[in-house]
């Protein structure tokens, strides 16, 4: 009789913690959220999990997570995330941060046990370097877009003249004109 009632409780215990895994309440934040989302972002969402959240941490009960873990697994996809070896760009690697800290917010507000620590990470992102082209090369782009007759060429010149301009490109248009 005690042994079966160890085996009751350990198995209670296995369900518990496979309940409390990532991978299933990634699962239960996508379906309970996937109607709030566009296809396209669900499939995208979807995609993330299955190709890099689930296969490192699916397993791994949301409980014990430490941040020490994501950043570790931040790192990884920094260096190695892709098939070929070689590292996912800042950018991809802070979609799935940020995948995870709305998975982890839906954890704490549905009852399990989260550390505060795992919400708030982050990854810096270099920003990227502005180009500002020089007042000879604004003038040989426009006067190649002018004289061309491609309607992607056009869209460009329209872009140029509707979008926010650079004041120092602005600036130069207007003195030249």
């Amino acid at each position: 009789m005690t042994k079966a009632k160890g085996d009751i409780k350990e198995t209670t215990l296995i369900t518990q913690a496979k309940r409390d895994n990532l991978n299933t309440i990634a699962d239960q934040w996508l379906n309970f959220k996937s109607s709030q989302f566009k296809p396209a972002t669900v499939a995208k969402y979807k995609a993330l999990l299955d190709i890099y959240i689930n296969p490192c941490l699916g397993e791994k009960n949301i409980s014990v997570l430490t941040k020490t873990e994501i950043q570790e697994f931040t790192h990884s996809l920094l260096l190695t995330g892709k098939q070929d070896n070689t590292g996912l760009s800042p950018k991809t690697v802070s979609d799935i941060i940020s995948l995870l800290r709305l998975i982890f917010r839906y954890a704490v507000e549905n009852g399990y046990q989260v550390s505060p620590s795992i919400c708030n990470i982050k990854i810096k992102q270099e920003p990227k370097q502005l180009i500002i082209m020089t007042k000879e090369e604004q003038q040989k782009l426009y006067e190649s877009l002018v004289e061309s007759k491609d309607l992607r060429d056009i869209g460009i010149l329209i872009s140029l003249f509707t979008a926010k301009v650079h004041l120092r490109s602005l600036k130069y248009f207007i003195e030249t004109w």
